[in-house]
């Protein structure tokens, strides 16, 4: 007796249809798309990062422009007691920009005008710069009257 080739399954033969196509033509450059993440990844994190990095700069400009601010509300508040010098609302100034801000190159001017009653205060000072192009200048201003002692016969 002659024993009878052995048969596979049908599945196990080698395919000669699409797949085979399409796995030649990857490796022959047919479709290559090989290299294209990569190079959508370049041009995309730059953007984003430089996205993010205006993200952080407008929170950096705010509250630079809130320390400013409140140290101008401060300055007028203690120049415009009636014994105050103008030194006095200089020195509330810079205590809190010393102790909230981070601003550089802070220029203040200061005007008690004991005729008129008022103080004026502006104070100009620069952002911290995360970004290297912008001016990220910010400017606060405030201004009051001066504290009058009045008797209690002339009320």
């Amino acid at each position: 007796m002659f024993a009878s080739p052995r048969r596979s399954h049908p599945s196990a033969r080698p395919r000669v249809g699409r797949g085979r196509m399409a796995a030649s033509n990857r490796t022959r450059g047919g479709n290559d798309d090989a290299g294209v993440v990569t190079t959508e990844v370049a041009v995309v994190m730059p953007m984003a990062i430089i996205l993010m990095m205006m993200v952080f700069q407008v929170a950096f400009y705010w509250h630079a422009k809130q320390s400013v601010d409140l140290a101008a509300e401060e300055a007028v508040e203690a120049a415009s007691d009636a014994a105050a010098t103008p030194n006095d609302g200089v020195d509330g100034a810079r205590a809190i920009l010393s102790q909230v801000g981070q601003v550089s190159n802070v220029r203040m001017s200061l005007l008690r005008d004991v005729n008129t009653g008022i103080v004026r205060v502006s104070i100009r000072a620069d952002a911290p710069a995360l970004l290297p192009f912008g001016d990220w200048e910010v400017e606060g201003t405030a201004e009051g009257r001066i504290e009058e002692f009045v008797s209690e016969q002339d009320r």
